[in-house]
């Protein structure tokens, strides 16, 4: 009868050819997804496709490589957990749902800690992140916070509510392919009117398509811009 310590070796083995079979097929062509970790690095975390336990890497602030999606999968993506009983069985613990079939050719899922005290819990936001959901120039403001913000990049409007996703355009040419600043703020709704928390002159490639976080941390509000540039699709593109 083999030991836990021996299938506890058997899993690692598994898992490690599976990650390698993973990378060999990220540029595949079809549909597939990418994850995006925000306050939190996952590595322990599969899905199933084509009936096989696929490893998911989530990255802290950086999208991961592609990873493929199930090509008539109309429900929603699961994510699990998968471990070993004392009888050598595989348990898979269902940890999140996502739907991502309605979320263009290169869904972006966003996992960020939760608001519950429960260790190990996440949300998740579903953006749609090809080319043509998420063109160059434009910017994707994402509301991490508790309440309706106000954004202003140049002379563009718009709000945003929270746990919330806005595109804006930049109004930046890309035929003369010149980088221009745009002045950007933020503002919150007061009683004695719109009051501005944050505020900067940003830079904006004609080619770069950019993600910013809006996220409060130590009652103090953040912003992170994630740059992103479509000339290195190319290849993933075709």
């Amino acid at each position: 009868m083999r030991t836990p310590a021996a299938f506890r070796t058997s899993f690692l083995i598994l898992i490690s050819g599976i990650s390698l079979s993973l990378f060999a097929q990220s540029e595949s062509p079809g549909p597939r997804f990418r994850t995006f970790g925000w306050g939190l690095r996952l590595d322990d975390l599969f899905y199933s496709f084509e009936g096989k336990d696929t490893p998911v890497r989530v990255y802290d602030g950086v999208r991961s490589p592609f990873l493929p999606l199930p090509a008539a999968l109309e429900g929603p993506l699961v994510f699990y957990r998968m471990t070993i009983d004392e009888e050598g069985m595989v348990l898979r613990a269902p940890v999140v749902e996502v739907v991502v079939h309605d979320k263009g050719a290169w869904p972006l899922i966003l996992f960020f800690p939760s608001d519950e005290e429960e260790e190990k819990t996440y949300e998740c936001l579903v953006l749609a992140d090809d080319l043509e959901s998420h063109p160059a120039p434009s910017i994707r403001f994402i509301n991490l916070t508790a309440v309706p913000l106000g954004i202003q990049v140049g002379e563009a409007l718009a709000v945003v509510s929270p746990r919330n996703i806005t595109l804006m355009d930049p109004e930046v040419s890309k035929e003369d392919g010149k980088t221009v600043t745009r002045f950007t703020s933020l503002y919150v709704k007061t009683e004695e009117g719109p009051e501005k928390v944050y505020s900067n002159n940003w830079a904006v490639r004609p080619t770069q398509r950019t993600l910013v976080l809006i996220h409060v941390q130590n009652d103090r509000l953040g912003v992170r811009r994630v740059l992103d540039d479509e000339s290195q699709y190319r290849i993933a593109s075709e």
